[in-house]
């Protein structure tokens, strides 16, 4: 309202004293002084500080209106007291003004901050790699505008492609802000070593180095590390419930192995196990936020359902497969909240 043209300024200031000239026919009527509360609300919502200056005529036509048979000494106190009153509602109506325009003010400034957040988090996670030999797709669900789950791929010697997928305990800004430590940390330690469990070991040290002994968060995560010339895939899983291989034939295998969250405890050895990958095949990582939704009824989502519609959903290509896969979950959970990030990442062997 502070920015309102001047013109407009002298238009409402007229309302206001065709509304004090009603206040003061009202009063003559013996009909109250509500009235003239409402000109001292409009006045400082109109023209905020500068609303004060309308307690000078509103003191005068009240004065002169309310007179009657009064003496002076009388009239005097009671001009006193009415404004007493008025300063002291300009005197709220301002203070609530300031704080409303300082929250407003405080709001925009947090929203520009989360906008720019969520644009660097989604740029850390590109939303495909395709080569002749392999082609990886991804969705990511946020319960908030940022969030804590993650995923992660990328080709390195000619012949490895690395792809991730992991949850940050929590949600929001603190969840992210670990999300952004891990992901650099592959970028930095991504490419220097062909062994999964190697990289959780030293993702490991990392965050308990940095978190000390009362660790504030925790990360489960799918890692793994595919070559392309022998379709070996190695991997860990860390507090993961693992992937889902699904074959051009129908059958769904879960590749899970031995392992804690990162970031609980220190000299732990993740398992590590390898697989060979016939061309077809597919591999799916999820976080627990699809195969843990709820809908209305209270009712999973569970990892039944996930392997149905993977298996009914197989001959798509991967990119509609993990889109049509979050569109399901989000069906199934309409009517409720969603508790949970959801993250999605499909792996699959190309000819």
């Amino acid at each position: 309202m502070g920015g309102l043209r001047p013109v407009w300024q002298i238009l409402l200031g007229l309302f206001l004293v065709l509304v004090l000239g009603a206040a003061t026919a009202l009063r003559a009527l013996s009909v109250g002084v509500s009235m003239y509360f409402l000109v001292v609300v409009g006045a400082c919502f109109v023209f905020r500080q500068r609303g004060w200056w309308v307690l000078i005529p509103m003191l005068l036509t009240y004065h002169w209106s309310g007179r009657g048979t009064l003496t002076l000494p009388q009239a005097l106190l009671q001009d006193t007291l009415a404004l007493v009153e008025w300063v002291f509602l300009a005197l709220v109506v301002n203070v609530s003004l300031n704080k409303y325009y300082e929250l407003k003010q405080y709001d925009n400034r947090v929203r520009t901050d989360m906008n720019l957040a969520m644009t660097l988090q989604r740029s850390l996670m590109p939303k495909a790699f395709e080569s002749r030999k392999v082609s990886v797709h991804s969705v990511i669900q946020q319960t908030f505008d940022i969030g804590g789950d993650f995923y992660f791929f990328r080709p390195f010697e000619k012949k490895y492609v690395i792809f991730c997928l992991g949850d940050i305990m929590g949600k929001g800004i603190s969840a992210s802000l670990v999300m952004a430590m891990v992901l650099g940390f592959f970028y930095e330690w991504g490419k220097q070593s062909h062994s999964p469990a190697f990289i959780m070991r030293t993702l490991n040290e990392r965050l308990i180095s940095v978190w000390g002994d009362d660790a504030p968060s925790f990360a489960t995560m799918f890692y793994s590390i595919y070559d392309e010339e022998t379709r070996e895939l190695v991997y860990c899983c860390a507090g993961n419930h693992g992937a889902l291989r699904v074959s051009q034939d129908g059958v769904v295998t879960t590749l899970n192995a031995e392992g804690i969250p990162l970031g609980v405890f220190e000299n732990f050895d993740w398992e590590e196990k390898r697989v060979t990958l016939d061309q077809g095949d597919r591999v799916v990582a999820f976080t627990d936020g699809v195969n843990e939704s709820r809908n209305a009824g209270g009712d999973l989502f569970t990892m039944d359902r996930v392997q149905e519609f993977l298996l009914e959903h197989r001959q798509e290509s991967s990119k509609d497969m993990v889109n049509h896969l979050l569109e399901r979950v989000m069906t199934f959970a309409v009517g409720t909240q969603i508790a949970d990030d959801v993250a999605i990442l499909c792996m699959e062997v190309r000819g």
